[in-house]
């Protein structure tokens, strides 16, 4: 596997951001052992950035796009889809916030920082993994919660750390809370449990 097939092949299907059993799908008739060799040397060389372990992001040798946090929060820990406070504030629900990008994952909870950001993954059920939507953001395609799963999520994760929701105190716009499908966001909140979704038939009626 040389360097200029990589970059061809990275440029062409536009996988920035990959593990090396990803890239053997598109070398196979490169051993799973070279091909890890190989990275190995590219990090040590510059021509790789180790996100993590195991998840690599090409560095263009004449700069290419810039990869927006929402894509690397997406493939930095698989499943998941970004939601909590990053997505409310994507909907402009509540502030914009930077602190760090929030994602829902069906694995382990996790905290990666590194060079682009911090990146949290919050853990919940497999049946509570649904709510979110493809969609293109800056030219590239992320998995994001709707805005009713995620005002769920965010109060489910709240009560599940025994904070309490504060509308006023978190500055929720009430004008796009009122806006959100209020039977989508009760359908939500019932897989999760019935205090989530008593939580948030109280905020409803105080919005009234």
């Amino acid at each position: 596997m040389k360097y200029g097939d990589f970059l061809t092949t990275i440029r062409k299907n536009r996988i920035y951001i990959f593990t090396a059993d990803e890239l053997s799908r598109y070398f196979p008739d490169s051993a799973m052992k070279t091909i890890q060799n190989q990275i190995q040397v590219w990090v040590e060389r510059g021509l790789l950035f180790r996100l993590k372990r195991g998840v690599y992001k090409i560095q263009f040798p004449e700069g290419g796009p810039d990869l927006p946090d929402l894509y690397i929060a997406n493939r930095l820990y698989e499943p998941s889809y970004v939601s909590l406070e990053t997505a409310l504030s994507f909907y402009s629900l509540i502030p914009e916030v930077a602190a760090e990008v929030t994602s829902v994952t069906t694995r382990q909870t996790k905290l990666f920082r590194n060079e682009f950001g911090s990146f949290k993954y919050s853990s919940c059920k497999n049946e509570a993994y649904c709510g979110y939507k493809i969609m293109l953001y800056e030219n590239f395609k992320i998995y994001v919660a709707e805005k009713e799963k995620a005002l769920v999520d965010f109060v489910y994760f709240k009560h599940r750390y025994g904070e309490k929701i504060d509308v006023d105190a978190e500055r929720f716009d009430k004008e796009k809370l009122n806006e959100c499908s209020w039977n989508k966001v009760f359908h939500y909140a019932a897989i999760y449990n019935k205090k989530t979704l008593s939580v948030l038939k109280r905020i409803r009626e105080g919005l009234r």
